[in-house]
């Protein structure tokens, strides 16, 4: 068990645990990536295989973690691993987790529908981006990201600009660099729906 960090804490504080102790987050950290980690891989390998069955049957799971304090992935920790770790339960998560799982929910429908209604460019784009998110949200509980340790020496990334401004609550002068971002990364997506759409 190692200590949290300043930049951990503050990452977990965000998610909804501000209210849990030093101590308890410890222990337990590592374990809260579970869920959203296990929902990740289901959102990848139903968008992978472009199936709105397995899309849809991650609605009810996200709106129950929407709903609920509890993930219901927590439960296969709280109930199961746990006892086989010696670790303590994982805390109730706080309202940004649920509110993502929320949005999850909502994604993953729009996923499975565009898959359904046979627009597979729009449900690969979703579900891929709904993955994405996820991945980076799961990433993004640890240290130090690798876009940070990868980046050219002397270089900063457009991310690197962002998560720099943001981690000193610069935010205005953070929203220049995300929406470029933004922009460059819808420029192949808009190019690809155009191609896609004279065929």
């Amino acid at each position: 068990m190692s200590p949290l960090t300043e930049t951990t804490r503050r990452r977990l504080d965000i998610q909804g645990f501000e209210r849990v102790d030093d101590r308890a987050l410890e222990e337990v950290a590592p374990w809260l990536r579970l869920a959203f980690g296990g929902c990740a891989v289901m959102a990848g390998v139903g968008t992978a295989m472009a199936s709105p069955t397995i899309l849809v049957l991650l609605v009810p799971i996200a709106g129950l973690a929407a709903l609920f304090p509890i993930h219901p992935f927590d439960l296969i920790y709280n109930y199961g691993i746990r006892f086989i770790t010696k670790t303590a339960p994982l805390p109730r998560r706080g309202a940004p987790s649920r509110f993502a799982c929320g949005l999850g929910a909502v994604w993953l429908v729009a996923t499975a529908w565009a898959f359904q209604a046979g627009r597979p460019l729009v449900g690969y784009a979703l579900g891929g981006l709904l993955t994405a998110v996820v991945l980076v949200f799961v990433e993004t509980m640890k240290e130090m990201p690798a876009t940070l340790l990868l980046r050219p020496v002397g270089l900063n990334t457009l991310a690197v600009e962002i998560w720099e401004r943001t981690t000193e609550s610069m935010w205005q002068e953070a929203a220049v660099p995300a929406l470029t971002l933004v922009a460059v990364g819808l420029l192949p997506v808009i190019l690809l729906i155009r191609l896609t759409s004279r065929r």
